[in-house]
């Protein structure tokens, strides 16, 4: 998973857009396809960009392989990337953000994952 960082967590009322500091997906498809993006609030932790973005990520794949206890790394990218929100960001645009903005309630939802 490649990752990018928000400039705050986006809502649907409220979408984020990607932080001036960050990473961006590209023109290359294969990247799009495995590109996260990820709210990184700096002025409340000091932390920014996708230095903070990728443990982010890694945290949420970590929560996942705790429910899913039988799921592959490959399964936990796959639900993290098939449950990220486009409809959080402005302007989405997979160059951009990829295959959208992470959300770890979305990928925890479903009783199992395939």
């Amino acid at each position: 998973i490649f990752v990018g960082a928000l400039d705050s967590n986006g809502t649907v009322s409220n979408k984020a857009e990607l932080a001036s500091y960050s990473n961006f997906a590209g023109d290359n498809l294969a990247v799009q396809s495995r590109f996260l993006t990820v709210g990184v609030e700096g002025d409340e932790t000091g932390l920014y960009g996708t230095s903070f973005a990728a443990p982010i990520i890694s945290g949420y794949a970590g929560i996942l392989g705790s429910k899913f206890k039988k799921a592959t790394s490959t399964q936990i990218s796959n639900q993290l990337l098939n449950t990220a929100r486009t409809d959080t960001v402005l302007n989405y645009d997979p160059s951009i953000y990829g295959k959208g903005e992470a959300s770890l309630s979305r990928a925890l939802a479903p009783l199992s994952i395939k």
